[in-house]
C-alpha cells in the first residue's frame, strides 16, 4: 500500500519547458549574449531534470565565457525573475495533475512536490493553482546540494515524513525524466515514469510507466 507519493514538478504537473527556454534566452541577451549561440556549443551536455543553474552553468563553461563578460550569479538571479512572472501568468498545469493530487489526499496519503526548481517557482505554482490543500511539504532545489540525478533530494524529501513509521516500499516517487527516474533509484524508492514518449524509454528502468497522469489511478492504487 502506497502511503506517500512525491511529485516532480516541471513537465510531471506542470508543462513549464517552453518557460524555461524563454527565460533562459531573455537572460542571456538581457547581458548581450546570443542563446541560440551558446547552446551550439554545448548541445548534448544539459540533462532534463537537473537543475536550471547547473545546466546553464554547463552551457556559460562549453561557451568559454569568463565571469567578467558574464556574472553568472546576476545572470541566474535576472532569469529567476523573469521565469517566475512568466510563471505566474503561462504556465499550466498537465492534464490529470490536479485529479492525481486530489487522489492521494482523498486516499490519505501524503503528498510532497520535490524539484529541483527554486521554492519560490514551486510556491508560485501551489499558489497559482490552489494546491496548498494538497500538498503536505515540498523539497527544492534550494533545500539541496546535489541535482538529480543524485538521490539526495528523494532522500530529504522521506526524512521529512511525519510518518516515521512509513517505510521507502510504501513511497512512490513521480517523474518524467531520466535524472528524476535515476535519483529515486538512488534512494531505493519505487518510482513512476509519467511521459508521453514513455514506451519508447527503453533505457529507463521504473516501476511503473504511464503516458500522463490522467492514467494515475488506473495504474496506482492507494
Amino acid at each position: 500500500m502506497i502511503k506517500a507519493v512525491f511529485f516532480d514538478l516541471d513537465e510531471t504537473l506542470v508543462d513549464a519547458t517552453g518557460v524555461h527556454e524563454v527565460a533562459t534566452r531573455q537572460a542571456f541577451k538581457h547581458f548581450g549574449f546570443d542563446y541560440d549561440e551558446i547552446k551550439k556549443m554545448s548541445p548534448h551536455h544539459v540533462s532534463r531534470g537537473k537543475k536550471v543553474v547547473e545546466n546553464i552553468k554547463v552551457r556559460v563553461t562549453a561557451a568559454q565565457i569568463s565571469e567578467r563578460d558574464l556574472p553568472f550569479d546576476k545572470l541566474i538571479a535576472y532569469r529567476e525573475s523573469v521565469f517566475i512572472n512568466l510563471i505566474s501568468k503561462h504556465a499550466t498545469l498537465l492534464p490529470g495533475a490536479k485529479e492525481a493530487l486530489m487522489y492521494c489526499k482523498e486516499h490519505k496519503a501524503i503528498v510532497a512536490i520535490v524539484s529541483s526548481g527554486s521554492s519560490l517557482y514551486i510556491n508560485t505554482v501551489i499558489t497559482k493553482y490552489d494546491l496548498s490543500n494538497l500538498i503536505d511539504y515540498t523539497v527544492s532545489g534550494d533545500d539541496v546540494t546535489k541535482g538529480k540525478p543524485d538521490p539526495e533530494s528523494y532522500e530529504k524529501a522521506f526524512s521529512q515524513l511525519y510518518d516515521k513509521t512509513i517505510v521507502k516500499d510504501e513511497c512512490l516517487i513521480v517523474e518524467d525524466s531520466e535524472a528524476g527516474i535515476l535519483a529515486g533509484q538512488g534512494a531505493h524508492i519505487p518510482t513512476l515514469l509519467v511521459n508521453k514518449k514513455a514506451p519508447t524509454m527503453k533505457n529507463i528502468q521504473s516501476n511503473h510507466a504511464i503516458l500522463s497522469l490522467q492514467d494515475f489511478k488506473v495504474i496506482i492504487h492507494l
